[in-house]
């Protein structure tokens, strides 16, 4: 678990130093959930990135350098154990972090660094478990973009997994 969250805390976190063209709006349909990513935003793996069980998701904006990470792995992990380990990973790397706090079935936790900040949510069910994390000068942008773009497949099926909103 610890390998999973170190790699993808540096695969979200390269996110932000990719220099891309505005791509074309790109829908990311997966079985969990369906992600329109909408012009100046670019989606890092296409399709969605399928490595020992995670699925993942990301994706930056050309210009804000916000970014984005859906992750949805097997495993019931309790939603408090999961933060605490992301905030954890998050501190190694030298963020400052808050929380987690409950919402919900979700924990959520928010992080910075010079002038970064973010928020992540943690989330299980009966059989996965997910960690959406936003970062960036302005995630308050980011956030906006995922209530506008990002829905759960099956609400009863994934529940505990998404927040409720972004």
């Amino acid at each position: 678990m610890k390998k999973m969250l170190t790699i993808a805390a540096i695969a979200f976190l390269g996110t932000l130093l990719c220099a891309s063209v505005s791509p074309a709006a790109e829908v990311v349909n997966t079985r969990f959930f369906i992600f329109t990513i909408p012009d100046g935003w670019k989606h890092q793996y296409k399709p969605a990135w399928r490595n020992n069980g995670i699925l993942a998701v990301l994706a930056h904006h050309t210009s804000e350098e916000n970014a984005v990470s859906v992750m949805i792995f097997h495993g019931s992990r309790p939603a408090r154990e999961l933060a605490d380990q992301t905030l954890n990973k998050m501190k190694t790397a030298g963020f400052t972090t808050t929380g987690p706090r409950a919402e919900g079935d979700m924990y959520i936790g928010e992080f910075s660094l010079g002038p970064y900040s973010g928020i992540c949510y943690t989330g299980s069910s009966d059989k996965f478990a997910s960690v959406i994390t936003i970062l960036g000068p302005s995630p308050e942008n980011a956030k906006k973009m995922l209530r506008e773009n990002f829905k759960p497949c099956e609400p009863d099926a994934t529940a505990g997994l998404f927040p409720s909103s972004f």
